[in-house]
């Protein structure tokens, strides 16, 4: 699990664009990913899946 991190962020118009990039080589790369229909996070390369309350979270604008 080495290589390359790859943050994309979408624009408003619809377009992605390369926001950060990361070269891993000697440790042990580490990723998560959010499925919103579940409200899972899922987090490589141990395999984990966290399940999270949407509901109970304040998030400031």
């Amino acid at each position: 699990f080495y290589g390359t991190i790859r943050l994309l962020k979408q624009k408003e118009n619809g377009d992605w664009y390369l926001l950060h990039e990361y070269k891993q080589e000697k440790y042990t790369i580490w990723g998560i990913g959010l499925d919103k229909k579940t409200k899972k996070i899922f987090v490589a390369p141990n395999n984990l899946e966290l399940e999270i309350l949407v509901d109970q979270v304040k998030l400031s604008q």
